[in-house]
């Protein structure tokens, strides 16, 4: 972590402020309106010419800030974030001091707050390297604008263990909290992978329990594995076994990728988001005819979850790569024509509700190598995946060596 006041070696123009036109150019939002308020879905890189993390992470803020107050709103909107980081271990420290410093003064510069300043919803930081050339950095945030006294209101999570963030959004009696940042044993501890996944989803347990919900409440989640190639097998076993025991029923939509977690010493991290446990309505899986059920192969994930979120319905699709009716991976070795089947699997998911890429409100594409990136966004053009959606490209390994890519997608429907 940086003293207050401690730059970055070769930081460059740091301090120097942007001019808000151009910040906005590197920004996609998705804005979706309904009578409760607003919700903005945002991705925003920082500007590749500047120098260092601390100069392109005061640049994306910078950006952000512009794009919020752009859709009449401020960093307070913010609910969740998460951010694509290039070397998790050397930034992470620097990052957070930045984004306090630009969230929560409202600019690019001036002296670094109160250490809780700018962290009152779920951040997420992973070593997930941004697949742009010279890019160090990029993020995604989810923000509600809400409208009127019955509007969705969202806070912070207090008395998470450490290393965890979260938000609460309350409407109408619904609760929907998200934590993230959640991990098994300490760091220096004994454990080996699996049992710090066993951990893991007892810690999640217990930061549901004391918030008067359980698993079987929890509609999406993330599970971020530093070395997949190695450890997908062990993060299954302990995921089923702890779906088992705890009756966890339907199972939540999920993306199991290739990320370093934040926090040092860790080999696993979950994210999740969880509905109130007073009703279920409208929580319910997603299917797709062209593709089987995952649990038949091991892993225990619905294809996507639909569920009602603070300004309308969402669909969440899970992490979907190229595969087939009988869960084999489809076109090995072959780029161009896995990301066209990945598309298209989106698409017959999205397609049993009615809806296609065109709907989509935000994505993560996860790419094996950075050279992938421009096929990708031919392959997505060629798709109808519109070029405006905030959808984030990074490069990080996927849950089977022969899988290039991947993406996950929500839908938001006022």
């Amino acid at each position: 972590m940086p003293a207050p006041g401690e730059r970055f070696p070769g930081a460059g123009g740091a301090g120097v402020a942007e001019a808000p036109a151009a910040a906005v150019d590197r920004l996609r939002v998705t804005r979706v309106e309904s009578a409760a308020g607003v919700e903005l879905r945002i991705a925003v890189q920082p500007d590749p010419a500047r120098s260092g993390l601390e100069a392109q992470a005061r640049s994306m803020y910078a950006a952000l800030l512009a794009g919020l107050a752009a859709q009449g709103a401020g960093p307070g909107a913010i609910v969740a974030e998460k951010v694509f980081l290039s070397d998790v271990a050397h930034q992470a420290g620097w990052l957070r001091s930045v984004r306090r410093a630009v969230l929560s003064n409202g600019t690019d510069g001036g002296p670094a707050p109160a250490e809780n300043a700018a962290a009152d919803h779920a951040l997420t930081l992973v070593q997930q390297p941004p697949a742009a050339r010279h890019v160090l950095c990029e993020a995604q945030v989810l923000a509600i604008v809400p409208r009127g006294s019955s509007a969705p209101r969202s806070w912070g999570l207090p008395g998470l263990p450490e290393g965890a963030s979260g938000s609460e959004v309350r409407l109408d009696g619904r609760r929907l909290v998200q934590i993230s940042g959640i991990t098994g044993g300490r760091p220096g501890g004994p454990l080996d992978f699996e049992s710090q996944a066993r951990s893991m989803f007892e810690t999640a347990e217990s930061c549901l329990v004391a918030r008067g919900l359980t698993f079987r409440d929890v509609a999406r989640t993330w599970i971020y594995v530093a070395h997949i190639d190695r450890d997908y097998a062990a993060i299954n076993r302990a995921r089923r076994e702890f779906y088992r025991l705890r009756g966890v029923t339907p199972l939540p939509a999920s993306t199991g990728i290739g990320g370093l977690p934040e926090r040092t010493g860790r080999l696993c991290a979950l994210d999740l988001i969880a509905r109130d446990g007073g009703s279920r309505e409208g929580w319910r899986p997603l299917h797709a005819p062209g593709m089987n059920e995952a649990p038949s192969y091991g892993a225990d994930f619905s294809r996507g979850a639909v569920l009602p979120l603070a300004v309308g319905t969402t669909l969440f699709v899970s992490g979907t790569a190229s595969i087939d009716a009988q869960g084999r991976v489809v076109h090995v070795n072959d780029f161009e024509r896995q990301a066209d089947r990945m598309l298209q699997n989106v698409a017959q998911i999205l397609a049993g509700e009615g809806l296609g890429l065109r709907h989509i409100t935000s994505a993560v594409t996860y790419l094996k190598r950075p050279r992938f990136r421009d096929p990708f966004l031919e392959a997505a053009r060629r798709a109808g995946l519109p070029e405006e959606v905030p959808n984030t490209l990074c490069v990080a390994d996927v849950c089977r060596p022969e899988w290039l890519c991947e993406v996950e997608a929500t839908v938001t429907r006022p």
